[in-house]
């Protein structure tokens, strides 16, 4: 999955497509993210949201970091990927 992280410019009234990219995110889902962190961060990878995880919903973390050409890249574990994306069946993640 590909995100695209945006800003509004300064009028808080900006339309929607008014936004502005700032970055491209590419999504890895992670079954184990803090091992997937740690990984990372053996090799050195600094992450912009620090050491750990972030919680950002109850059983939803996040974690960005840079990969070597500078592209940031988003890790994310769901508790439970199905209550978060009910329209994935049959466990096709």
């Amino acid at each position: 999955m590909i995100s695209f992280l945006k800003k509004r410019l300064k009028h808080p009234q900006t339309p929607t497509d008014k936004l502005i990219p700032l970055e491209v995110a590419r999504t890895l889902e992670e079954f184990d993210i803090d091992a997937a962190i740690a990984r990372l961060q053996a090799h050195s990878v600094e992450f912009l949201t620090g050491p750990t995880r972030v919680e950002v919903r109850p059983g939803t973390f996040l974690s960005f970091c840079r990969d070597p050409e500078g592209n940031v890249l988003e890790l994310v574990q769901y508790a439970d990927i199905h209550a978060y994306r009910s329209d994935l069946k049959n466990g096709s993640v």
